[in-house]
């Protein structure tokens, strides 16, 4: 699963998150755990309202 706007990217994978913007790219694995995928589904949410989020600020100030 993935998002993706002209600000960046975000992709969910098997072990965590990889958020990848112009400047740079992050990668956050989560370590095996009971609730795995439920953190990762959280991390991933995080991340697209953030990016939304920034989205939103850069055409408010254009």
């Amino acid at each position: 699963m993935y998002f993706r706007n002209q600000y960046g990217t975000i992709v969910k994978t098997e072990t965590g998150i990889i958020a990848d913007a112009p400047e740079k790219t992050t990668t956050i694995e989560v370590k095996p755990c009971d609730n795995m995928r439920e953190r990762i589904d959280y991390l991933y949410e995080n991340a697209v309202a953030e990016l939304k989020l920034y989205t939103m600020i850069q055409e408010l100030e254009s």
